[in-house]
């Protein structure tokens, strides 16, 4: 078991399904887009989780929007394997091997890492964690271009 990286709750047999990982700023570093063929520094942290992962027989794929149909279209002259042959070098480079990457998810996956994600409890609409990270990003969707209000104007009525 290995508490460190937060895998004491599986076993050593492989499941049905897979465990994606977002890439940019959940394995990579990310603090603003520099091109389509640019991947920031690997997370430690979650490399050593892929590979736990791995090492267990579970599959990781990577789940990034980098090669969705809308992003490959906004870079001119690039393709979606373009884009998905960059990240797995990438993947090659930092981890060892070749992850399949994908833009969407599907009934197999069993979870996700990513940066961007509210945690909600099943069935339940209950945010089992914070929404204090996103709150930033809550108020720049949501405010006019001229006047942005500060995260302490942001009012939770409704989101909490």
């Amino acid at each position: 078991m290995n508490e460190a990286i937060g895998l004491e709750a599986l076993d050593t047999e492989p499941k049905k399904g897979y465990i994606a990982f977002d890439l940019d700023g959940t394995l990579a570093l990310y603090d603003h887009f520099r091109g389509w063929d640019q991947i920031g520094e690997p997370i430690v942290k979650n490399i050593g989780r892929v590979k736990s992962f791995l090492s267990r027989g579970i599959e990781v794929k990577i789940l990034t929007a980098r090669c969705s149909d809308v992003s490959v279209a906004l870079n001119k002259g690039v393709t979606k394997e373009m884009v998905i042959r960059n990240i797995k070098n990438w993947c090659q480079i930092h981890i060892g091997v070749e992850l399949d990457v994908i833009s969407e998810k599907d009934a197999f996956m069993i979870c996700l890492f990513d940066d961007s994600v509210v945690q909600v409890e099943a069935n339940t609409g209950e945010i089992t964690g914070s929404l204090q990270p996103f709150l930033k990003r809550i108020a720049e969707a949501s405010c006019p271009k001229d006047h942005c209000p500060s995260v302490v104007e942001v009012k939770l009525d409704g989101l909490t």
